[in-house]
């Protein structure tokens, strides 16, 4: 099946709810590689940095990995973490790919260590580096816990000589400082996305991390202010900001199926997820290669529970599953967002990342 068939089916049978013609056979288009669990930031909005260990995927093993990835036709690859840029190995591994490989090689960094890696960023096939950036100044430092973390990311920007995209979270303290960062954007030459907040039990993994996102989350009135300033600056086109108020209104969506264990893979410490990680993983390459890992019958069983939405809510992919859903509209839509001068799209990214 060509790409464009199975991108036909997938949008088929999510605009018109029809599941017998999802495909049979999985053709990824993004992978998400966790290369490892540490973190230098201390985000009240996850626990991630409280992990320790040692990634158990070797050097060897991910090199193949992305040979994998790459005779599977994947188009696709983010390097996120925890910290990437704290894996010692991770240029290495990127040393085994060709530039043609991949057609879009993203970097998700809290942009601390930015500046001590500069060159390599510039020299590796990374072709955008996406930064976590929580507001300005304090507001900044505040959610991410490290002091001057703000003013480290800004002066080390400089030295970035790929594609940037500063991501921030849609909470209460962005809303006031959106119209300052969007302006800095746009002065600079960088794109600007806006992530949601995410309260799932499975992401949160302490009390702590949920009382925080929930005394954090936007008000109606903060909603409407965000909303009108991204849609006025073109960021998020009409469709995707019906989903974003739905869900920071009511924690729904308004589309009925979510279509990211047809479009995506997530790696964490080698276990496979089928777009996120709501429900248990379905393979490992460390026991198995990918190709295998798609071609299961665990995996067609996961996407279609996520298809069906039989799954605790989550944000992960919701920009994609919201394309699906009225593809045309979605054309039409970024036509005119990119008149009106837009500078970015929202991220699928996982929220609190």
């Amino acid at each position: 099946m060509s790409q464009s068939s199975y991108k036909a089916r997938l949008c088929a049978a999510s605009a018109l709810n029809l599941p017998g013609l999802l495909p049979k056979t999985i053709r990824l288009k993004g992978l998400a590689l966790k290369v490892t669990e540490r973190c230098n930031s201390r985000c009240a909005t996850c626990d991630l940095w409280k992990e320790d260990d040692e990634d158990p995927v070797t050097t060897e093993r991910s090199q193949r990995l992305l040979v994998e990835a790459r005779d599977l036709g994947i188009s696709s690859l983010e390097l996120t973490g925890g910290e990437p840029l704290l894996r010692e190995d991770l240029f290495e591994i990127l040393d085994v790919c060709k530039g043609d490989w991949f057609s879009s090689v993203a970097l998700a960094t809290n942009g601390l260590l930015l500046e001590q890696f500069a060159d390599r960023i510039n020299d590796s096939i990374i072709n955008r580096v996406a930064i976590s950036l929580n507001g300005v100044g304090e507001t900044h430092d505040q959610t991410r816990g490290i002091k001057g973390g703000y003013q480290a990311v800004i002066d080390a920007l400089p030295s970035i000589k790929k594609p940037v995209t500063l991501r921030g979270l849609f909470t209460k303290e962005i809303v006031p400082e959106m119209e300052e960062m969007i302006a800095f954007c746009k002065e600079n030459g960088y794109d600007y996305a806006i992530g949601l907040p995410e309260a799932s039990s499975y992401w949160c993994s302490s009390e702590r991390v949920r009382e925080y996102v929930e005394a954090h989350w936007p008000s109606e009135d903060e909603i409407s202010k965000g909303l009108e300033i991204l849609s006025r600056h073109g960021i998020v086109d009409a469709i995707h900001l019906a989903n974003m108020r739905e869900y920071l209104t009511n924690r729904r969506f308004n589309f009925n199926h979510c279509m990211q264990g047809y479009l995506n893979a997530y790696i964490s410490r080698g276990d496979v997820y089928t777009g996120c990680y709501v429900f248990k993983p379905v393979g490992s390459i460390l026991e198995s290669d990918l190709q295998t890992i798609l071609d299961s019958q665990a995996w067609l069983d996961s996407a279609k529970k996520m298809y069906k939405l039989n799954c605790p809510l989550c944000t992960c992919g919701f920009a994609g599953s919201a394309r699906y859903k009225s593809p045309w509209r979605m054309v039409a839509s970024r036509v005119c967002s990119r008149i009106m001068g837009g500078v970015s799209k929202p991220t699928d990214a996982p929220a609190v990342e």
